[in-house]
């Protein structure tokens, strides 16, 4: 997982005082940054599983199509 940047915390600090102003720290931040890049490696590594499967399928021209 790559460190985030100072302006991705940055972002996400000032998200955090509109949404929950008790929890707005720079730790708080990190740990959401971490979170979400968690997060998105999981849904990257579904996809590919679902490729490998043939549960899914995407077409020369983008479409994506689900084979349940």
């Amino acid at each position: 997982m790559r460190k985030p940047t100072e302006e991705e915390i940055q972002k996400v600090l000032k998200m955090l005082e509109k949404s929950d102003p008790e929890k707005a720290t720079r730790e708080n931040a990190i740990k959401t940054i971490q979170g979400l890049q968690g997060l998105a490696g999981a849904l990257v590594d579904r996809v590919d599983e679902d490729l490998q499967s043939g549960k899914v399928t995407i077409s020369e021209d983008g479409e994506i199509t689900r084979n349940d």
